[in-house]
């Protein structure tokens, strides 16, 4: 017998929308699962590890669609206008409220670009070894002498230039 989809076993996952039999596909962002019953319903779930995310959003019971950014992996649900708040909603990668980052520390007062005399940005670091700590930096490059933005280490709300 071919290895073929239709000869594989069959799995244990049904659409939470109509019981169907989800079966998984691949598209062009990559695997996902759809309902057997399309075009009558339109399901779909992300792939995790070969399986669906399955993961009602706690507000509206729509299923958790799944993201990664610098921060690392997450779960949301887009569906705004069923939530009280409007809004998207985030959590952890188990559909579980997400604990927020700690709020942005105020700088001790406007610095300027030692070079360019532009004010500095007071930020968060989203990636790489200084993920998470704050750094000042300049990104008018075209007003450095290296075309660089120029970044200053944080010392308690001031930069280190």
């Amino acid at each position: 017998m071919k290895n073929t989809p239709e000869a594989e076993a069959p799995n244990n996952f049904h659409c939470p929308k109509c019981s169907g039999v989800l079966k998984r596909k691949t598209g062009t962002r990559g695997p996902f699962w759809t309902c057997s019953n399309y075009p009558d319903c339109k399901f779909t779930a992300d792939d995790i590890d070969g399986s669906p995310m399955l993961i009602p959003c706690p507000e509206c019971g729509t299923t958790l669609r799944y993201g990664c950014n610098s921060f690392g992996p997450y779960t949301f649900c887009a569906i705004k206008e069923l939530h009280s708040s409007k809004e998207s909603l985030f959590f952890d990668v188990n559909g579980k409220e997400q604990q927020p980052l700690p709020p942005l520390p105020e700088p001790k007062g406007s610095f300027l670009c030692p070079e360019c005399k532009q004010e500095l940005v007071y930020f968060r670091v989203k990636s790489g070894p200084n993920k998470g700590k704050m750094r000042f930096g300049c990104f008018n490059k075209e007003k450095h002498s290296d075309a660089e933005t120029h970044y200053f280490t944080d010392r308690d709300g001031a930069p280190v230039l």
